[in-house]
């Protein structure tokens, strides 16, 4: 996770082509909002002033609106917003039923120390779990992965990130926020430069991410399965990734995670989109897939929203949803009831 904290108003167009055009040069510089009926989309990286009103989404939809105004929570697990329904995510180490010996220990720690929001107990972690957690930080300095196949590669560094992401906040706990790590010259990121040994080389988790992963398997499914240690992340599993079923769980995670409303809710009264920033991140990785981030939001959204959207295209407005750094903590949980939109 490149973490640079802008807030940039981009001129951009919904309808044809992708909806949004990475920003150029300094990353503080403001682009200009465009204004009136079925203009260009306005997209905002904050979204703390946010008032959101009741929508055209049923009840029993992933809309998670509460009295008041303030969205929060996961959504529950409707017939729109699980496809497919495999819930292999769910699935515990000993049904996998792989003989993966590499993994044990990580597998002890998931299934011992996270819950089912994904929360992690870093306080027991880092006291009878350590030893695991420790034990798996030097198997994977030590392991050759050249060996693997393709996909096996692929779960070997979606785990290795995500055990170095907690391995590292164990080691620096009690923490708010992973932002705290490294701050220099105002600039936050620090946490994500550690070096860390993995597959016999010094490597960090932006080099793991932006060197690895991305550019050899260029599937931005990919961003569902790292986990930054923040509220804002998608869900730590309670197992390993294995090659057995990563594509199909990579699916699953795909359309779970855009059930959120961490990724996506709706204000209709003022026909606004939110969705995560993780189209602003990474909107190249979703255009190269979908041709458009909202056509690929379109294929992975719950219906009713998906339907929405489609009747909405040409004249809503697109912003992005203030990401949640707030260490993803059980003692900070649980996941359902913190506000969205606010860090």
């Amino acid at each position: 996770m490149r973490l640079i904290s802008v807030s940039i108003v981009l001129l951009i167009a919904l309808s044809p082509g992708p909806f949004l055009a990475r920003s150029q040069g300094d990353v503080g510089a403001t682009a200009a909002s465009s204004s009136g009926e079925n203009s260009d989309t306005a997209l905002s990286s904050t979204a703390t002033s946010l008032s959101i009103v009741a929508t055209t989404c049923q009840p029993a939809s992933t809309c998670n609106q509460l009295e008041g105004g303030i969205v929060t929570g996961e959504s529950s697990k409707s017939e729109a917003s699980l496809k497919p329904k495999q819930e292999l995510s769910r699935r515990s180490w000993a049904e996998v039923g792989t003989d993966q010996a590499l993994y044990d220990p990580w597998a002890r720690v998931l299934a011992g120390y996270v819950d089912e929001e994904g929360l992690v107990d870093y306080t027991g972690l880092g006291g009878e779990g350590y030893d695991d957690l420790k034990t798996f930080i030097r198997t994977i300095g030590i392991t050759d992965s050249s060996g693997f196949s393709e996909t096996e590669q692929l779960a070997f560094w979606i785990n290795a990130y995500n055990a170095i992401t907690v391995y590292q906040v164990v080691q620096r706990y009690p923490i708010e926020s992973v932002r705290e790590v490294g701050i220099l010259l105002g600039l936050v990121g620090g946490f994500f430069k550690q070096e860390y040994r993995v597959a016999n080389r010094e490597r960090t988790l932006d080099n793991i991410e932006h060197d690895i992963l991305r550019p050899t398997y260029n599937d931005p499914r990919i961003h569902w399965t790292l986990v930054c240690a923040a509220f804002g992340c998608p869900r730590l599993l309670r197992r390993p990734y294995v090659a057995t079923d990563l594509d199909p769980m990579l699916t699953e995670l795909s359309f779970e995670f855009m059930a959120s409303p961490r990724a996506l809710y709706i204000d209709d009264d003022n026909v606004i989109l939110w969705v995560s920033s993780y189209f602003d991140w990474y909107g190249g990785d979703f255009e190269a897939k979908a041709g458009s981030i909202i056509d690929y939001i379109l294929g992975h959204a719950p219906t009713d929203k998906a339907a929405w959207i489609r009747e909405h295209r040409d004249t809503m407005r697109v912003q992005f949803i203030d990401y949640d750094w707030t260490l993803n903590d059980q003692a900070k949980g649980p996941r359902s009831q913190r506000p969205i939109g606010q860090s």
